[in-house]
Protein backbone atom coordinates (compact mmCIF):
# COMPACT_ATOMS: atom_id res chain seq x y z
CA UNK A 1 0.00 0.00 0.00
CA UNK A 2 2.82 2.41 0.86
CA UNK A 3 4.42 1.79 -2.56
CA UNK A 4 1.07 2.44 -4.29
CA UNK A 5 0.64 5.78 -2.45
CA UNK A 6 4.16 6.83 -3.42
CA UNK A 7 3.54 5.97 -7.07
CA UNK A 8 0.21 7.85 -7.07
CA UNK A 9 1.92 10.91 -5.61
CA UNK A 10 4.54 10.76 -8.38
CA UNK A 11 1.81 10.56 -11.01
CA UNK A 12 -0.05 13.56 -9.59
CA UNK A 13 3.12 15.67 -9.46
CA UNK A 14 4.02 14.87 -13.07
CA UNK A 15 0.49 15.55 -14.34
CA UNK A 16 0.34 18.86 -12.49
CA UNK A 17 3.79 19.86 -13.75
CA UNK A 18 2.69 19.35 -17.36
CA UNK A 19 -0.85 20.64 -16.95
CA UNK A 20 0.06 23.85 -15.12
CA UNK A 21 1.29 25.82 -18.17
CA UNK A 22 -1.59 24.53 -20.27
CA UNK A 23 -4.21 25.66 -17.73
CA UNK A 24 -2.53 29.07 -17.68
CA UNK A 25 -3.57 29.70 -21.27
CA UNK A 26 -2.04 27.23 -23.70
CA UNK A 27 -4.30 25.07 -25.88
CA UNK A 28 -4.12 21.58 -27.36
CA UNK A 29 -3.80 19.64 -24.11
CA UNK A 30 -5.39 16.35 -23.03
CA UNK A 31 -5.42 14.51 -19.71
CA UNK A 32 -6.38 10.82 -19.92
CA UNK A 33 -6.82 8.39 -17.02
CA UNK A 34 -8.51 5.12 -16.17
CA UNK A 35 -8.01 1.36 -15.75
CA UNK A 36 -5.97 -0.86 -18.04
CA UNK A 37 -5.69 -4.58 -18.74
CA UNK A 38 -2.21 -6.02 -19.37
CA UNK A 39 -1.69 -9.37 -21.11
CA UNK A 40 1.98 -10.48 -21.32
CA UNK A 41 2.96 -12.60 -24.32
CA UNK A 42 6.56 -13.49 -23.48
CA UNK A 43 7.95 -16.44 -21.50
CA UNK A 44 11.23 -17.72 -20.09
CA UNK A 45 12.23 -21.30 -20.88
CA UNK A 46 15.01 -23.45 -19.45
CA UNK A 47 15.87 -27.12 -20.08
CA UNK A 48 16.89 -29.12 -17.00
CA UNK A 49 18.86 -32.09 -18.35
CA UNK A 50 19.09 -33.67 -14.89
CA UNK A 51 15.35 -34.41 -14.84
CA UNK A 52 14.79 -34.20 -18.61
CA UNK A 53 12.19 -31.45 -18.24
CA UNK A 54 11.49 -27.96 -19.53
CA UNK A 55 10.78 -25.14 -17.08
CA UNK A 56 8.57 -22.29 -18.32
CA UNK A 57 8.06 -19.03 -16.40
CA UNK A 58 5.64 -16.28 -17.39
CA UNK A 59 3.89 -13.25 -15.94
CA UNK A 60 0.12 -13.57 -15.57
CA UNK A 61 -2.42 -11.05 -16.87
CA UNK A 62 -3.08 -8.05 -14.62
CA UNK A 63 -5.25 -4.98 -14.24
CA UNK A 64 -3.89 -1.60 -13.27
CA UNK A 65 -4.29 2.14 -13.78
CA UNK A 66 -2.83 4.77 -16.09
CA UNK A 67 -2.46 8.55 -16.12
CA UNK A 68 -1.39 10.42 -19.26
CA UNK A 69 -0.94 14.01 -20.38
CA UNK A 70 -0.70 14.98 -24.06
CA UNK A 71 0.48 18.35 -25.34
CA UNK A 72 -0.53 18.84 -28.99
CA UNK A 73 1.97 21.29 -30.45
CA UNK A 74 0.13 21.11 -33.81
CA UNK A 75 -3.42 20.06 -34.74
CA UNK A 76 -2.07 16.68 -35.86
CA UNK A 77 0.93 15.90 -33.63
CA UNK A 78 1.26 15.63 -29.87
CA UNK A 79 3.65 14.24 -27.30
CA UNK A 80 2.17 12.14 -24.49
CA UNK A 81 4.08 11.05 -21.37
CA UNK A 82 2.21 8.52 -19.24
CA UNK A 83 2.63 6.56 -16.04
CA UNK A 84 0.90 3.27 -15.29
CA UNK A 85 1.20 0.55 -12.69
CA UNK A 86 -0.02 -2.98 -12.12
CA UNK A 87 0.94 -6.09 -10.14
CA UNK A 88 1.61 -9.40 -11.90
CA UNK A 89 1.64 -12.93 -10.52
CA UNK A 90 4.57 -14.94 -11.87
CA UNK A 91 3.70 -18.55 -12.74
CA UNK A 92 5.78 -21.61 -13.59
CA UNK A 93 5.15 -25.06 -15.05
CA UNK A 94 7.24 -28.13 -15.92
CA UNK A 95 6.98 -30.23 -19.07
CA UNK A 96 8.40 -33.75 -19.11
CA UNK A 97 10.37 -33.95 -22.34
CA UNK A 98 10.01 -37.73 -22.52
CA UNK A 99 6.26 -38.11 -22.04
CA UNK A 100 5.13 -34.58 -22.89
CA UNK A 101 3.14 -34.38 -19.64
CA UNK A 102 2.82 -30.88 -18.21
CA UNK A 103 2.23 -29.82 -14.62
CA UNK A 104 -0.43 -27.20 -13.81
CA UNK A 105 0.79 -23.62 -13.58
CA UNK A 106 1.86 -22.68 -10.06
CA UNK A 107 2.37 -19.16 -8.69
CA UNK A 108 5.98 -18.73 -7.61
CA UNK A 109 6.18 -14.95 -7.09
CA UNK A 110 4.59 -11.57 -7.70
CA UNK A 111 6.00 -8.25 -8.89
CA UNK A 112 4.82 -4.65 -9.28
CA UNK A 113 5.48 -3.01 -12.65
CA UNK A 114 5.48 0.74 -13.34
CA UNK A 115 6.16 1.85 -16.95
CA UNK A 116 6.95 5.49 -17.70
CA UNK A 117 6.27 5.89 -21.42
CA UNK A 118 6.42 8.67 -24.00
CA UNK A 119 4.27 8.44 -27.14
CA UNK A 120 4.44 10.65 -30.24
CA UNK A 121 0.77 10.82 -31.26
CA UNK A 122 -0.24 11.36 -34.89
CA UNK A 123 -3.90 12.41 -35.06
CA UNK A 124 -5.62 11.04 -38.16
CA UNK A 125 -9.04 12.71 -38.21
CA UNK A 126 -10.21 16.33 -38.31
CA UNK A 127 -9.33 17.96 -34.95
CA UNK A 128 -12.85 19.42 -34.71
CA UNK A 129 -14.64 16.10 -35.19
CA UNK A 130 -16.48 14.19 -32.44
CA UNK A 131 -14.02 11.29 -32.80
CA UNK A 132 -10.25 11.70 -32.49
CA UNK A 133 -8.22 8.73 -33.79
CA UNK A 134 -4.46 8.63 -33.26
CA UNK A 135 -1.49 6.28 -33.72
CA UNK A 136 1.89 6.51 -32.05
CA UNK A 137 5.34 5.00 -31.64
CA UNK A 138 6.33 4.60 -27.98
CA UNK A 139 9.57 4.52 -26.04
CA UNK A 140 9.98 4.37 -22.29
CA UNK A 141 11.45 3.08 -19.07
CA UNK A 142 10.01 0.34 -16.85
CA UNK A 143 10.61 0.14 -13.12
CA UNK A 144 10.00 -3.08 -11.18
CA UNK A 145 9.58 -3.78 -7.49
CA UNK A 146 11.57 -6.64 -6.01
CA UNK A 147 10.36 -10.06 -7.13
CA UNK A 148 8.53 -11.38 -4.07
CA UNK A 149 8.96 -15.17 -4.01
CA UNK A 150 6.43 -17.37 -2.23
CA UNK A 151 9.09 -18.60 0.19
CA UNK A 152 9.27 -14.97 1.41
CA UNK A 153 12.64 -14.39 -0.23
CA UNK A 154 13.01 -11.60 -2.80
CA UNK A 155 15.19 -10.75 -5.76
CA UNK A 156 15.84 -7.37 -7.32
CA UNK A 157 14.92 -6.70 -10.95
CA UNK A 158 16.78 -4.19 -13.09
CA UNK A 159 14.91 -1.30 -14.75
CA UNK A 160 14.25 -1.97 -18.44
CA UNK A 161 14.02 0.00 -21.68
CA UNK A 162 10.69 -0.37 -23.50
CA UNK A 163 9.45 0.40 -26.98
CA UNK A 164 6.26 -0.28 -28.90
CA UNK A 165 3.24 1.20 -30.65
CA UNK A 166 -0.17 2.54 -29.73
CA UNK A 167 -3.52 3.18 -31.43
CA UNK A 168 -6.13 5.17 -29.53
CA UNK A 169 -9.46 6.92 -29.88
CA UNK A 170 -11.26 9.70 -28.00
CA UNK A 171 -15.05 10.09 -28.41
CA UNK A 172 -16.59 13.34 -27.20
CA UNK A 173 -19.52 13.46 -24.77
CA UNK A 174 -21.88 15.86 -26.57
CA UNK A 175 -20.32 19.31 -26.92
CA UNK A 176 -18.37 19.12 -23.67
CA UNK A 177 -14.62 18.95 -23.12
CA UNK A 178 -14.98 15.41 -21.78
CA UNK A 179 -14.31 12.29 -23.85
CA UNK A 180 -14.43 8.53 -23.60
CA UNK A 181 -10.91 7.29 -24.31
CA UNK A 182 -9.62 3.88 -25.33
CA UNK A 183 -6.27 2.59 -26.59
CA UNK A 184 -4.44 -0.60 -27.47
CA UNK A 185 -0.68 -0.82 -27.03
CA UNK A 186 1.97 -3.41 -27.73
CA UNK A 187 5.20 -3.05 -25.75
CA UNK A 188 8.55 -4.86 -25.84
CA UNK A 189 10.49 -5.17 -22.60
CA UNK A 190 11.91 -7.83 -20.31
CA UNK A 191 12.38 -8.34 -16.57
CA UNK A 192 15.98 -9.24 -15.82
CA UNK A 193 17.56 -9.97 -12.46
CA UNK A 194 19.30 -12.49 -10.26
CA UNK A 195 21.90 -12.98 -7.56
CA UNK A 196 25.44 -14.34 -7.24
CA UNK A 197 26.31 -13.52 -10.84
CA UNK A 198 23.47 -15.63 -12.25
CA UNK A 199 20.78 -13.70 -14.11
CA UNK A 200 17.60 -14.63 -15.91
CA UNK A 201 15.58 -12.57 -18.36
CA UNK A 202 11.81 -13.04 -18.68
CA UNK A 203 10.23 -11.39 -21.71
CA UNK A 204 7.03 -9.54 -20.76
CA UNK A 205 6.06 -8.09 -24.19
CA UNK A 206 2.48 -7.21 -23.21
CA UNK A 207 -0.61 -6.10 -25.05
CA UNK A 208 -2.18 -3.28 -23.02
CA UNK A 209 -5.85 -2.29 -23.35
CA UNK A 210 -6.78 1.06 -21.82
CA UNK A 211 -10.22 2.58 -21.24
CA UNK A 212 -11.16 5.69 -19.33
CA UNK A 213 -12.06 9.34 -19.63
CA UNK A 214 -10.23 12.32 -21.06
CA UNK A 215 -10.55 16.07 -20.79
CA UNK A 216 -9.30 18.41 -23.50
CA UNK A 217 -8.51 22.09 -22.96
Amino acid sequence: MKRMVTQLAMVCLIVLAFAGPAMAGETGSVIRFGPQYVSPTGTYEEIDTDIDAKLEIEADTATGFFFAYEYQFTDRIGIEPSLSFQSHDVNAKLTDLTSGATTPKVKIADVDVMPLLVALNFHVLDPESMVDLYVAPIIGYVRFSDLNLIDEASESIDPAFAWGADVGVDVRFGQSKWYFTGALQYLKFAAEGGDDGETASVDIDPFVARVGVAIKF
